[in-house]
């Protein structure tokens, strides 16, 4: 959307390989793993299959640079581990201990 307020064109690939490439990713990158995703929780506890999340930048880069010749560079490196950390801080860390059954934001009970 802020590139429609952008003022950029929007414009559907025509070239087959991108094509290919868009319903590849839709189909088997987004569906796929939400599958496998699920499968994996049915084995798991859901905490444990949320550190999947965490290394999916590590096995991208690995997969990468062996399959396709990418370089590992320090700025892939350094991009990998900020998204690593914010997986971590916004799905795995420790929260904070919750208010304890006494306090005064009890919910009345209905009768």
């Amino acid at each position: 959307m802020i590139s429609a307020l952008a003022g950029e064109s929007w414009a559907l690939p025509r070239q087959a390989a991108a094509v290919w490439s868009v319903a590849y990713l839709v189909l088997l990158g987004s569906g796929g793993l939400f599958v496998l995703m699920l499968l994996v929780m049915r084995q798991w506890t859901v905490s444990a299959a949320a550190y999947a999340f965490v290394l999916f930048p590590v096995v991208t880069m690995v997969l990468e640079a062996w399959l396709i010749d990418v370089p590992i560079t320090p700025r892939g490196i350094s991009g990998a581990l900020i998204v690593m950390a914010a997986v971590w801080f916004g799905a795995l860390a420790p929260t904070a201990p919750r208010p304890s059954s006494g306090d005064s934001t009890r919910v009345a009970e209905v009768r």
